[in-house]
């Protein structure tokens, strides 16, 4: 594919079916089971002080609004800061149903979509504000934009930094966005490769998402400077998902009307309570070393 070229855009969550290669037929060492495992070790750049347009991208399920969520909630407890802008171009404004304010573009074609979203970037650009942006799965808007502009480094220059969290299951076909954005040319130097283990079965993650993580396109992102993160899985997302609440709102949610939409909900039992409150410590935990990265 021609770098920039907008005529060779793919879909970016297509099922590139080039990704089964022989390199995937490796073997692996099982490893001793553990919580999770230690992410690769890699030097992340300090964005602090940076406005930010974070971006979770990827396939359907694997992820992107609840690590949103989780980066928002965050964002909206440090007292003093500005809140970031939301938006959502994913067909389904799942944040729409877990906070307020959330900008999507009118229903339409994916151009339509560009045209409304690079309005907002350019707003965004001149008033210095970190955005978050929600990429549904089987959305192109994102693609469409990197293949007609050098987007990355446009951002960068005009000061605001792009920061984007590739998010992976143990699925070969989960490194298709990935593949596409990179072949498109879209390489910002704050990119995440986010490997989920809440959407995978067993507790030895590194013989899970072994072949995800030898894969070529994978390799090829770790070496340009693309930081690994394990995300661990939250046991009581039902209680969470079911209710509409935040996860910080679920530890001590005894039950009453939903912030969001009103409804009266039952509480969260003690056990789940605890669960949410340990899974907030272990992203805390994960995600430290790109903190800076986070809106």
């Amino acid at each position: 594919m021609k770098k920039n070229d907008p005529t060779n855009v793919v879909p970016l969550f297509g099922e590139s079916r080039d990704l089964l290669l022989p390199e995937m037929k490796i073997e692996t060492v099982k490893a001793v089971s553990k919580l999770l495992p230690t992410a690769e070790a890699g030097k992340a750049i300090d964005l602090t002080g940076w406005p930010k347009l974070f971006m979770a991208v990827g396939r359907g399920r694997v992820g992107k609004t609840t690590l949103l969520r989780w980066a928002v909630e965050r964002a909206m407890a440090n007292e003093g800061a500005d809140p970031p802008i939301l938006f959502s171009v994913s067909g389904a404004p799942r944040l729409a149903n877990f906070f307020p304010d959330v900008y999507s573009p009118p229903v339409g074609d994916t151009r339509q979509s560009v045209a409304w979203l690079e309005r907002r970037i350019a707003r965004l650009v001149e008033i210095k504000r970190t955005a978050v942006i929600d990429f549904g799965g089987g959305d192109t808007a994102l693609s469409t934009m990197a293949a007609e502009h050098d987007l990355a480094a446009w951002l960068q220059e005009a000061g605001v930094m792009p920061v984007v969290f590739y998010m992976l299951g143990a699925d070969q076909f989960d490194l298709s966005p990935l593949k596409t954005m990179e072949e498109i040319g879209f390489q910002p130097k704050a990119t995440a490769l986010v490997l989920n283990c809440g959407i995978e079965d067993g507790d030895d993650y590194e013989q899970v998402f072994a072949q995800v993580r030898h894969h070529s396109v994978y390799r090829a992102a770790i070496d340009r400077g693309a930081q690994e993160v394990w995300m661990p899985k939250l046991f009581a997302a039902a209680d969470v998902e079911n209710r509409n609440i935040g996860f910080r709102e679920s530890m001590n949610w005894a039950g009453g009307k939903s912030p969001t939409d009103g409804r009266n909900i039952g509480p969260i039992d003690m056990f789940a309570r605890r669960r949410v409150h340990r899974w907030l410590e272990l992203m805390d935990s994960s995600f430290d070393s790109l903190k800076s990265w986070l809106p």
